[in-house]
């Protein structure tokens, strides 16, 4: 249902507007159980090239640029003594105005796409004399100026979890470079592969050692995407690059890495059930194989010539 403008392009106003009360409220409010900001986004990031370019085509549209000048100079006011680029607050403002109309299922994942990038891209994190979390704040009270997004506008504290939302992010980029090459037939195919190839392997180091269920989940879609790939005709010139990320696919390492798995416990028993003096020698003779016992380390020599 549209709203009048009035209801959400009020100004910010001193001493009733501030972000005090927010960190007071943050302070207060610990609860063990809350999901950790950004925690839920693994399964959204695919979407996020997407929302991205649609973010751009509504920045670049400079219509109605005056709809928020009162509302942004008040937000840089207000919140930062005026520090604050207003045309960057516009960027932001208009974003927001057009996700409150589009009204579709997609709205949390472009909220979400819109919190990865005030989050992560300098023109909105970085502003002298203010921290990140400041600026998230001030950001949420301006979603909520529009009421829309404001239950995802926040800081994504925790590293870990920023990281992996990253490399999600660069791996969904990369793939879909490749796949742009692919169809387009250019000379890019090889380089592109081996990116994706470089992200993905990045990207799975964190499921070898600190496995996220969620984050790990996602990168089975990728996998999936690489066994297509390997069975694709069109992709034949990154077949060469993509083989290797599926193990199934190494097989020189995994049939070495079987031989030794199970020679080792053969050796071991060998040394149990023979042993000798120093430089005894043992022949079978049906198999034609010599067993050269030194110091009880057998050097296992082929007489079958």
């Amino acid at each position: 249902m549209v709203t009048d403008d009035k209801d959400y392009l009020k100004e910010f106003i001193k001493d009733v507007d501030s972000l005090e009360s927010e960190e007071e409220d943050d302070e207060e409010e610990v609860d063990d159980d809350v999901v950790i900001a950004g925690e839920n986004y693994y399964s959204s990031v695919r979407s996020f090239p997407i929302y991205e370019e649609e973010f751009s085509t509504v920045d670049s549209d400079s219509r109605d640029k005056q709809k928020y000048e009162k509302l942004c100079n008040s937000f840089s006011d207000v919140f930062f003594s005026k520090k604050y680029s207003t045309d960057t607050c516009y960027i932001i403002a208009k974003y927001l105005y057009y996700i409150k109309f589009k009204e579709d299922e997609h709205n949390n994942d472009r909220c979400k796409c819109l919190n990865y990038l005030l989050n992560t891209n300098e023109k909105f994190n970085t502003l002298s004399g203010y921290n990140v979390s400041k600026l998230l704040k001030a950001y949420y009270k301006l979603s909520s100026k529009f009421k829309t997004c404001y239950n995802h506008i926040e800081h994504i504290e925790n590293v870990d979890v920023l990281g992996k939302i990253k490399k999600l992010y660069n791996l969904n980029k990369a793939m879909n470079k490749l796949e742009k090459s692919i169809i387009d037939e250019n000379e890019h195919i090889h380089n592109d592969a081996e990116v994706f190839a470089e992200h993905y392997r990045n990207a799975t180091n964190d499921c070898t050692f600190n496995n996220t269920e969620g984050f790990c989940s996602e990168l089975k879609a990728f996998e999936q995407y690489i066994y297509g790939c390997i069975n694709s005709e069109k992709h034949i010139k990154a077949w060469k690059t993509l083989k290797p990320l599926i193990p199934n696919d190494a097989t020189p390492s995994i049939i070495v890495s079987f031989i030794m798995l199970l020679g080792i416990p053969l050796l071991l028993y060998i040394l149990y059930k023979e042993p000798g003096p120093i430089h005894k020698y043992k022949r079978r003779k049906k198999s034609g194989i010599l067993y050269l016992k030194i110091n009880r380390n057998y050097t296992i020599l082929d007489t079958k010539k």
